[in-house]
């Protein structure tokens, strides 16, 4: 449950920080691509996160044209996300009153043993997909969407030329430094219980 909260919580920090978009757009004049200014691209990519994350908007504000299929694809999209949304909120709750109720228990450092495990694995899954992004990033939209609308074409889809596969890999990159953050702090403060518990018998 704690793992899948701080997973949860890592994705959404990531598809929110916009700094990293912006980055992108800098470093590699990404809003030339499309003849557009850095700001209306700006303006399009947070008009476009505030799509995603909130289900009272149902449309996205964009002055970028879009495909029929493309805005699917985006209604796709937006459903994985606001999911992600309601199980992180969930979770990141159960998770908080978890570790409360084990801290007042000294119960936390039970919990030592399966942070080891799970980071032993999960470094091991990481480091798969980091070496093999490109092609496990193509197999990921193919799993999960039940179409061929991910695949844009950037004539009747611009939106394509400035969202490159290396920003994704930056963002799993980066849910991946945030998610070992959270378990980083976790085990220390397991560690810290234990030390304390059995220093005081």
């Amino acid at each position: 449950m704690i793992f899948i909260a701080i997973i949860s919580f890592s994705i959404i920090f990531v598809v929110n920080f916009v700094p990293l978009y912006y980055w992108f757009v800098s470093k590699f004049d990404l809003a030339s691509l499309i003849h557009i200014s850095k700001h209306e691209l700006m303006m399009n990519y947070i008009n476009l996160l505030k799509y995603l994350n909130f289900f009272w908007i149902t449309k996205w504000d964009r002055t970028i044209k879009a495909s029929y299929t493309g805005l699917i694809h985006f209604e796709e999209v937006k459903i994985l996300v606001e999911i992600n949304n309601i199980i992180g909120i969930i979770f990141i709750l159960l998770s908080y009153f978890i570790i409360r109720k084990r801290m007042k228990n000294k119960t936390l450092w039970q919990f030592i043993i399966p942070l080891k495990l799970i980071s032993s694995g999960l470094l091991i899954f990481f480091s798969i997909v980091f070496i093999y992004f490109y092609q496990l990033f193509i197999l990921f939209h193919k799993l999960i969407f039940a179409n061929n609308y991910w695949i844009f074409n950037p004539t009747t889809d611009p939106i394509i030329k400035v969202l490159p596969i290396d920003f994704f890999e930056a963002s799993f990159i980066l849910i991946v430094l945030i998610a070992y953050l959270f378990g980083l702090i976790l085990y220390f403060k397991c560690r810290d219980e234990l030390k304390k518990l059995s220093t005081s018998s």
